[in-house]
């Protein structure tokens, strides 16, 4: 346990170490900054430098040094349940030892203003020094993307804070402590909402893999979504208490396949997130929590043959078909349009342009780099560019008929066609095969005795997705 406490300091100390320049730095421009202006009261364009470097310098080293001790003190605290309770992971964070999980709403406002705040700052300089910059190279235009992202940042921070100041805090109180794989996941989600009649909260209840991957500088973070479970919580389930907090109940079984929270491995983890949200007059109502979900003694290989009974109103949310399937006297037709998940459409197109702009300056001003950005940010834009114009035009068909299964995609007309026996389909499946942010998009795919996979993607429900494999399997065995 010693070398465990030992690393931990040395971590602590090295995170200080690394911070504290930035926090000196900003200081250091922010006193010089005034110096300049005592001397010469007037707003130039050096003071105005050094007020918003310094002011983001010091915003951003003080504040992930208070971070960095708010995640020591927390660590602290949850040690001691860990020590308590060796063998019982989901007793180890003092809120799932409680019973009472807070919302994430505060942190994620903190972290909305905090970046609002740099990218601004950085906008702002960048600014007033955009006709110097330009005069040297007209790639300089570039770096206009960082004020453009800071207002969009202002706005989703104001959006935060205004939530965050109508519904407080908001809490979940758990019932089965803790969720359990294999078996349910029940609990109580308290909140201040004014629902009109009608209203509904939509549910989300997420599994997570947090890994870190690559090394030193090239090291970045991701989390992808594992398994996902979209339900709607009718309004006639709720309880209005008499200090007009309603209590919004939460029961969901959780399939045997899914992985168990993994609490120590902070670089290579799985982590449940319940999200609740409702579109009501004003701000819409949103709360995410993260939970306990662990295998444990109740854990069963066999769901409830009740299970759509036994759940508060774990009704599938309605969704508009994006697949079309036909039925006739020789089989099953499936078709997958274009344009299908405008979400994800949208983001792709919009990277596209962004990247193909970045491109297009690299190769207009060539002189002013190397030559190897322009050969390396142009093929991963044809990687690009591709996907988006799939994702414009690109079409799907499989019919299954007279023992056979045809899996026909084409973009403009021009595309491939596979052919294969039912013999030959070994399994049928859903798979995620992309996300954004928090939306998993499904893949159907058709598994052959030789390995090999054809797949229909791009859907964004769930159930479609497992509605879609159904009728191939159905139309497989007839």
């Amino acid at each position: 346990m010693a070398k465990s406490t030992t690393k931990d300091k040395a971590s602590f100390g090295c995170l200080i170490l690394f911070l504290l320049p930035f926090l000196v730095a900003g200081i250091g421009c922010l006193v010089k900054g005034v110096l300049t202006y005592m001397e010469k009261p007037e707003f130039t364009e050096e003071v105005i430098a050094m007020f918003g470097v310094g002011g983001i310098f010091t915003l951003v080293g003080g504040g992930f040094i208070a971070g960095v001790f708010y995640a020591k003190r927390k660590a602290a605290e949850d040690k001691v349940f860990q020590d308590a309770n060796p063998d019982t992971p989901w007793l180890w964070q003092q809120n799932w030892a409680e019973g009472r999980i807070k919302s994430s709403t505060p942190i994620t406002m903190f972290i909305l203003w905090l970046f609002a705040i740099v990218f601004s700052g950085f906008g702002s300089v960048i600014i007033f020094k955009l006709d110097e910059m330009t005069d040297e190279s007209k790639l300089a235009y570039l770096v206009l993307l960082f004020p453009l992202v800071g207002v969009i940042m202002f706005i989703q921070a104001i959006y935060a804070t205004l939530r965050w100041i109508k519904y407080g805090r908001v809490y979940c109180d758990l019932v089965t402590k803790p969720g359990v794989i294999g078996g349910w996941f029940q609990g109580i989600i308290w909140a201040k909402i004014n629902m009109a009649p009608g209203e509904n909260v939509k549910a989300l209840i997420t599994c997570y893999h947090c890994y870190t991957s690559g090394s030193g500088d090239n090291r970045s973070s991701h989390r992808n979504v594992k398994w996902q479970e979209t339900f709607t919580i009718p309004q006639e389930r709720m309880m209005v208490q008499n200090d007009g907090t309603l209590a919004i109940p939460v029961k969901v079984y959780i399939p045997r396949d899914c992985k168990p929270t993994t609490p120590a491995s902070p670089e290579d983890r799985f982590e449940w997130e319940l999200s609740v949200e409702a579109e009501v007059a004003g701000i819409d109502f949103k709360a995410d929590f993260i939970i306990p979900v662990f295998v444990t003694e109740e854990s069963s290989d066999t769901p409830p043959a009740n299970v759509e009974e036994e759940s508060f109103a774990h009704a599938p949310a309605p969704y508009t078909p994006t697949i079309l399937i036909n039925e006739n006297i020789n089989g099953v037709e499936i078709y997958a349009p274009p344009r299908r998940g405008l979400s994800a459409l949208f983001s792709i197109t919009l990277f596209s342009i962004i990247w193909t702009a970045i491109v297009v300056g690299m190769i207009g001003f060539a002189d002013d780099i190397p030559f190897i950005f322009p050969i390396v940010f142009g093929f991963f834009n044809i990687l690009i560019v591709t996907a988006a114009i799939w994702m414009w035009l690109g079409k799907v068909r499989v019919r299954i008929e007279f023992g056979n299964i045809h899996v026909h995609k084409t973009v403009l007309g021009l595309g491939s066609r596979k052919s294969y026996s039912v013999n030959e389909i070994n399994d049928v499946d859903t798979h995620i095969n992309m996300q954004s942010r928090k939306t998993p998009y499904y893949t159907v795919r058709l598994h052959t005795t030789t390995g090999k996979k054809s797949t229909v993607g791009g859907i964004r429900n769930k159930d479609e997705a497992e509605d879609i494999v159904k009728r191939i399997k159905d139309a497989l065995q007839s």
